[in-house]
């Protein structure tokens, strides 16, 4: 079974020790028959094909990608040209362009969101601009040998780079997995991909609530906040942050209000305040599906989605912002 790398950091110095010795011994045991320590890249990172495109996914996500949509063959045929993986590539393009909407993919026909001399590179047609993402990724890839996205993310965004005083590369990896796996997944390379905790939801990533103690937005004075509420418009896909199994669907009017608790293996995630719940009980899900979409259900004063991770070993909560990537001020 692979090992699992796993960078957590958490908010107490105390509790990110004990995390980081419990992984590096292989000590986390608590008696399910999943385990943390047992997940490999299929289970927790971004998913791999085995060579094969699911078309199913692979047209879905291509329907809203923007300008790209119907497109799709032309990124097929580019990736088999400079021996890269299809999702990848597409991956990269959707991050890159905002999903096919940005400036630079709309008037510049630079699906790679390439910068020159003079700043975003303009090309005549878009075949021209992701010929050119193409020989940019060969040489990272296949020359350079940068084959996991752990090694792409250093290249493309790396952690703690002059450019990005505030710290926005700390989402590139989670927000990349998140990508691929609804284009089905990557076909290449993704044997060596290790995991962590992905985005429940698509970008943009708002927080309009942190973790820890704040006042009740109800009216009800001084609460601990036990998660991070995203605030995003009704009815955007909330997705599983890791893979695991649906052990409780909630519908109610108070509360959480509508809410899915899924189970990792001794760790839960929970995803509350939901408009629409698209999983039912004891279902296997994967990173990245869709379980429901963004509400206001419950005790809610507007659209959002409340998100916990709960781990047992540590008793409760925890702060999810860090094993998100999210870095406060």
């Amino acid at each position: 079974m692979k090992k699992i790398k796993k960078l957590i950091w958490m908010t107490f110095p105390i509790i990110g020790l004990v995390i980081f010795l419990i992984i590096v011994a292989g000590a986390f045991s608590v008696g399910s028959n999943m385990n943390l320590n047992n997940f490999d890249s299929e289970n927790t990172g971004a998913r791999c094909s085995f060579g094969e495109i699911n078309f199913e996914m692979w047209n879905e996500a291509f329907s809203r990608s923007g300008i790209f949509a119907g497109q799709d063959q032309l990124f097929i045929r580019m990736a088999a040209e400079f021996n890269v993986d299809p999702v990848l590539f597409a991956t990269i393009a959707m991050h890159e362009t905002g999903w096919g909407t940005s400036r630079a993919a709309i008037l510049y026909n630079n699906p790679g969101g390439l910068m020159g001399a003079s700043g975003l590179m303009r090309f005549e047609t878009l075949a021209d601009g992701m010929r050119v993402m193409g020989r940019t990724l060969n040489n990272i890839i296949n020359e350079r040998g940068a084959t996991t996205l752990e090694e792409l993310r250093d290249i493309y965004a790396p952690l703690g780079a002059d450019n990005d005083p505030t710290g926005l590369n700390h989402h590139w990896l989670p927000t990349v997995i998140s990508i691929a796996n609804q284009f089905g997944g990557l076909t290449m390379n993704c044997e060596t991909t290790t995991g962590e905790f992905g985005m429940p939801l698509d970008d943009p990533i708002v927080v309009t609530s942190h973790f820890g103690l704040r006042r009740d937005p109800t009216g009800h004075g001084y609460r601990m906040h036990n998660g991070i509420d995203f605030g995003q418009p009704l009815g955007m896909p909330v997705r599983a942050s890791l893979r695991g199994r649906v052990v409780r669907i909630q519908h109610s009017n108070s509360g959480w209000g509508n809410m899915i608790l899924l189970e990792h293996g001794g760790v839960w995630t929970l995803y509350a305040h939901l408009q629409d719940i698209a999983v039912h009980q004891d279902q296997e899900v994967m990173q990245g599906e869709q379980i429901g979409t963004v509400g206001s259900t419950g005790n809610s004063t507007g659209p959002h989605l409340h998100f916990e991770i709960q781990m047992e070993f540590l008793g409760g909560q925890v702060d999810p912002a860090p094993l998100l990537g999210i870095y406060r001020d």
